[in-house]
């Protein structure tokens, strides 16, 4: 049952974000948005993370995966703030997996819904920068060592705990 729930809040999300993205319409990148839409061109194009002549100054994962979404779909900043309204859909559904883990689904439903109401997720849906991706990954290590902690096994807490560890990997 928790994951019909889960499913629900991320379809529902997933549409309010889009809406949000839709509404917002069309906008110039500004400040870091310019630097990761450059490394994620530039990864799309040649399959090599950083800047000719630079060091890359930005944490991998996002500008990489943003890239491989380029290299799929077209280099459109569309294609990354749809990317950027699945990964808040996503995260609106680990919230409520938290909260139902922790106390209920009652709970697990008003915390989805209160980040649902936060402006910082609102303006996330048309921003193309790395925190939505950092958040669900955190938001993943958090339950993976939830879960491990009531896995009977050893084998499988070593296996939550370490895959915890690799999400950590994102920020």
């Amino acid at each position: 049952m928790r994951s019909v729930y889960a499913i629900t809040l991320f379809v529902v999300s997933l549409v309010f974000a889009l809406g949000i993205n839709y509404w917002a319409g069309k906008r110039d990148l500004e400040y870091d948005e310019v630097s990761y839409q450059s490394l994620a061109e530039k990864y799309a194009e040649t399959g090599v993370y950083g800047i000719d002549g630079i060091q890359a100054y930005r944490a991998p994962i996002y500008p990489m995966t943003l890239g491989v979404l380029y290299r799929c779909f077209g280099k459109d900043v569309v294609v990354g703030r749809i990317y950027q309204s699945v990964l808040s859909a996503l995260m609106v559904a680990l919230t409520y997996l938290l909260g139902d883990f922790l106390y209920s689904r009652k709970t697990g439903i008003l915390a989805a819904g209160l980040l649902m109401l936060d402006s910082f997720w609102w303006l996330n849906q048309t921003v193309l920068t790395q925190e939505n991706l950092v958040s669900v990954m955190t938001m993943i290590s958090i339950l993976l060592v939830l879960f491990s902690m009531q896995a009977q096994s050893v084998k499988k807490q070593i296996s939550l705990m370490a895959v915890a560890g690799f999400s950590f990997w994102g920020g």
